[in-house]
């Protein structure tokens, strides 16, 4: 019947000594289960449940935004996580796509019985168009909102950042939106990203669809 489950059991390590955002340390441990389920040829919904355990650590260098947070909430917080999602997706491939459109909203939240009480909702369409050849014509937007409640603050570790080849490619990975007073970058709870390519093959190799440029 199409409908797909999957589970998740993961560690995570993270430290952005590295990267351009705020420094911190987390190990995140947790489980889950997600479905995909097919409404029609096109449209499909999807959801799923999980927990997960956050431990962080600070450093002299972390942003006073981060130190606040942990000096109000601790430095170990619990994770009970709902997801829900809907997609209309009329494109023509998956991964290299040349016509079509992708309709997608999603939201997720930290529910009832976990430390951390919050929401983020993303939306993303893309538009693709033949516009001579095998030239492609792809415009993508993408907008994104979070918030805590019940009296609680997004955590940091939730932000929103935008910058690299995954959002707007010749800028750094998460080096636009807002910084601190050491300049490293803390992303926000809200991001709007809209992007207008050409996408053409790879001279010299036209007839290999595993990679294009744009």
């Amino acid at each position: 019947d199409g409908v797909s489950r999957g589970f998740d059991l993961f560690r995570r390590d993270l430290n952005t000594a590295s990267l351009n955002t705020g420094d911190y340390q987390s190990t995140s441990t947790g489980l889950g289960v997600r479905f995909g389920v097919p409404v029609t040829e096109y449209d499909s919904i999807n959801f799923g449940l999980g927990y997960e355990r956050n431990d962080i650590v600070l450093d002299a260098l972390s942003p006073p935004a981060y130190i606040d947070y942990v000096s109000q909430f601790g430095t170990r917080s619990k994770t009970v996580r709902g997801s829900f999602g809907f997609a209309r997706d009329t494109r023509d491939s998956i991964y290299f796509p040349s016509r079509g459109y992708l309709l997608e909203a999603g939201a997720e939240a930290g529910l009832p019985g976990g430390d951390i009480k919050y929401y983020r909702v993303q939306t993303h369409a893309q538009y693709l168009r033949p516009v001579w050849g095998p030239i492609v014509l792809s415009a993508n937007f993408e907008f994104g909102f979070a918030n805590g409640y019940s009296g609680k603050s997004l955590p940091f570790f939730k932000n929103f950042y935008a910058g690299g080849v995954d959002s707007v490619r010749g800028y750094e990975q998460s080096s636009l939106g807002p910084r601190d007073a050491n300049g490293s970058y803390v992303g926000g709870n809200r991001r709007m990203v809209g992007t207008l390519e050409l996408l053409f093959p790879m001279p010299g190799v036209k007839t290999d669809k595993s990679v294009r440029l744009s």
